[in-house]
C-alpha cells in the first residue's frame, strides 16, 4: 500500500511538471533575479544534488520547464556574477595652465628715447586637478613669430591646482601709431606636462 502511495505520488509530481508551462531562459532568469545570491546558490545547489523527480519538482515550483533549465540557467547566472569586474582606468592629475585673462593698460603708457611702453595685464590660472610641481614663465611676443622684436614676461613659481596669479610687463610697442598683435602664452618652455596642452595661450591688440 505505501509503495503504491510513493508511486502515485510520484505520478502526480511527473504530471505536475509536464503539465508545467515552458518558459524562455529569458524570462527565466528575469524571474530568478528577485533571489538573492545567496538563496541562487543555494538553489542551484538543491537542483544538482536532488534526484530528477524531486529536481524536476523545483524547477516547475519556480517556473522553469524542468531540472535542466533551472541549472542551466542558474549556473549562467552565478558565473555572470562571480566574473570579476573590469577595472576602471585611473584618472591621471595633471595641470592645466590657462590665460585666463589679457588686457592693456594705457594709463601707464610711457615714451623715451628707447620706444613706447604700455602695461599688459595678465592673469594665469591652473584649472587643472594637479600642482605644476614646478615654476613656469610666460612670455608676451608680438605675432606674426618673423616679427618677434623682442619676448617680454615672467617666471611664474609653483601653481596649485584652482590658483592663479595676475602680473603686469611693460610692453615695447614695434613702431609709432601701429597696432600690435601680442600673443601672452603660459609655460612658453613647455616645461609643464599638462592634461591640455592646446590652451596655454591668448591674443590681445595693441594700439601704439
Amino acid at each position: 500500500m505505501r509503495k503504491l502511495m510513493l508511486l502515485s505520488s510520484l505520478m502526480v509530481l511527473l504530471l505536475i511538471v509536464a503539465c508545467a508551462p515552458k518558459v524562455s531562459d529569458d524570462q527565466l532568469e528575469k524571474d530568478l533575479s528577485t533571489l538573492s545570491p545567496e538563496e541562487q546558490s543555494a538553489l542551484l545547489k538543491q537542483s544538482q544534488s536532488d534526484n530528477a523527480a524531486a529536481g524536476n519538482a523545483i524547477a516547475s515550483r519556480y517556473g522553469a520547464s524542468d531540472r535542466t533549465q533551472l541549472v542551466r540557467v542558474l549556473s549562467k547566472m552565478r558565473a555572470r556574477a562571480t566574473q570579476p569586474k573590469p577595472t576602471q582606468p585611473v584618472e591621471l592629475k595633471q595641470p592645466d595652465l590657462v590665460v585666463k585673462s589679457a588686457e592693456v593698460s594705457y594709463t601707464n603708457t610711457t615714451t623715451n628715447s628707447t620706444g613706447t611702453y604700455v602695461v599688459i595685464k595678465a592673469t594665469i590660472a591652473n584649472v587643472g586637478t594637479n600642482t605644476t610641481g614646478s615654476g613656469f614663465s610666460t612670455s608676451v611676443i608680438t605675432l606674426p613669430a618673423a616679427l618677434n622684436y623682442t619676448s617680454y614676461g615672467w617666471y611664474d613659481a609653483i601653481l596649485e591646482a584652482g590658483k592663479e596669479e595676475t602680473k603686469n610687463v611693460w610692453y615695447k610697442c614695434s613702431e609709432k601709431d601701429k597696432v600690435d598683435s601680442v600673443n601672452v602664452i603660459a609655460d612658453y618652455g613647455n616645461n609643464i606636462k599638462e592634461s591640455n596642452e592646446q590652451n596655454n595661450d591668448k591674443q590681445l591688440q595693441v594700439t601704439c
